[in-house]
């Protein structure tokens, strides 16, 4: 993509230099930080120099929200708190697109995946409004909307011309945010010896280190370069030590669509598939080095062979603590789909909770989430948002496979990283709600974005009245 951002560059609004707005956005951090937490802090941090160095960037400003919402813990009591501040980063991003659509810059891209966002955002709008019709919790309504409704967010990036520079800061900047993510977990586990969901244990490290393989790969040097092959051997270290099976079979399945992508066949494939291997080989012995030093720690030794029973019991319904999970996502899944037989089509409007009675307690609290994404959004939305989910996914991978011909090499890899995204999505949405959790939604919003803006699509400008001709 040789053409620039340049309604971006037009609307931005000039900030004073000098030391003056960087020591105070500092403090204002450090006051966030010590009154709330670190995270938060950070978060001011993050926005506090965007503003001052790229301010109301819509590209920039949407990385910050997928990197922010990257570290949004789901299950914990701080959820709440850590949506607000993903809230107000997208308001900032939204008026960043507002701005660049002003001032000309950015027109809507038509495309299917166009089409299929605007028809799942339909789907959406109408299980909100039967949500509220029947009086579901609001808190709920709101919580399920929010992630589907930033998956729009990729039309924003999609109408937009993007500079090589900002794909550079891209990848530098979610690779930083993986390496954080991990870091929380390794820190639980040592700490610990225990896996849990939330934050600690998310897939974002999963779907990151797809994208720093896909980039890696995609790079003209004819071998894999150490740095990035390092980052990948960490994030996946992180996936494995989460001990879910969900993202294991996730990423059987979007490392090998990588390989594929980038070695395919025709001219030069022999030399793509050697640089493959070559990856390999040094991602193979990056981990065994890993796998030695961690074997002389009594805590993880013992993780090879947990990892070994865990995968193992993935398809047994024993009643043993390996296969308690399964019970429980096959208990919550019948009582689910008798709910969705009473209304198939419509569901039961965003919001609607379910009771599920375990075998292992007397009765659970009413619970907005179930575990299978799929069964979740046909609960939720019916068959046709089940309908809109699958046909968005399905052209999200559909256009970033056939960007993976794109010339320009980084734009080549980072489309290969959106369709590889889009089937680890696929495959842990069949364990896991994470289609209704910003982290994820935020995420594929700004790849299906970048994928999006490297297909060209044809553009309409919006415009709110037609221009006035002149008299005469």
């Amino acid at each position: 993509m040789s053409a620039s951002v340049s309604g971006a560059a037009t609307a931005q609004v000039r900030v004073s230099s000098g030391p003056l707005p960087f020591l105070a956005t500092l403090a204002l951090a450090v006051a966030a930080a010590l009154l709330v937490n670190w995270w938060v802090g950070t978060a001011v941090l993050a926005l506090g120099l965007v503003l001052i160095t790229r301010p109301f960037d819509p590209f920039i400003a949407l990385l910050l929200c997928a990197s922010a919402a990257a570290f949004a813990a789901y299950g914990d009591r701080s959820i709440q708190r850590d949506l607000t501040v993903v809230l107000v980063l997208s308001i900032y991003a939204t008026a960043s697109f507002a701005l660049a659509w002003r001032c000309r810059t950015w027109s809507l891209p038509t495309s299917q995946v166009s089409l299929a966002l605007l028809g799942l955002a339909l789907t959406s709008a109408l299980g909100t409004a039967h949500g509220l019709a029947v009086k579901n919790p609001f808190r709920f309504i709101c919580l399920e909307l929010f992630p589907l409704f930033s998956l729009s967010y990729s039309l924003v990036i999609g109408g937009m011309r993007l500079k090589p520079v900002d794909l550079t800061i891209a990848g530098w900047t979610l690779a930083a945010v993986g390496l954080a993510a991990s870091s929380i977990g390794f820190h639980y586990y040592a700490t610990t010896g225990m896996r849990t969901g939330g934050l600690p244990f998310s897939p974002i490290p999963g779907f990151i280190g797809l994208i720093v393989l896909s980039l890696a790969l995609f790079d003209p040097a004819p071998r894999p370069r150490v740095l990035p092959i390092a980052v990948f051997c960490v994030l996946m270290a992180h996936q494995v030590v989460t001990f879910t099976r969900g993202f294991w079979l996730g990423l059987m399945a979007g490392v090998p669509v990588v390989f594929i992508l980038y070695g395919r066949r025709g001219a030069g494939a022999r030399a793509r598939w050697t640089k493959v291997m070559s990856t390999v080989g040094l991602a193979g012995l990056l981990m065994l080095g890993a796998a030695l030093a961690a074997a002389a720690h009594p805590r993880w030794g013992e993780m090879i062979a947990l990892m070994g029973d865990r995968f193992l019991s993935s398809f047994e319904t024993k009643n043993t603590p390996e296969t308690v999970s399964n019970i429980v996502r096959l208990v919550e899944a019948r009582t689910a789909v008798q709910a969705i037989l009473k209304a198939p089509l419509l569901g039961h409007g965003h919001g609607a909770t379910l009771v599920v009675r375990q075998f292992f307690h007397p009765q659970t609290g009413p619970q907005w989430w179930i575990h299978e994404g799929y069964i979740m959004i046909w609960f939720k939305q019916g068959v046709i948002g089940l309908v809109g989910l699958i046909w968005l996914l399905y052209s999200a991978l559909r256009m970033g496979i056939k960007g993976t011909s794109h010339p320009d090499r980084q734009v080549a890899g980072w489309c290969a990283a959106s369709a590889a995204c889009t089937v680890f999505a696929i495959v842990v949405g069949l364990t896991n709600y994470f289609f209704f959790v910003v982290s994820q939604s935020f995420l594929l919003a700004f790849v299906w974005g970048i994928s999006l803006s490297a297909s060209e699509p044809e553009h309409r400008p919006i415009v709110w009245r037609a221009a006035v001709k002149p008299p005469g």
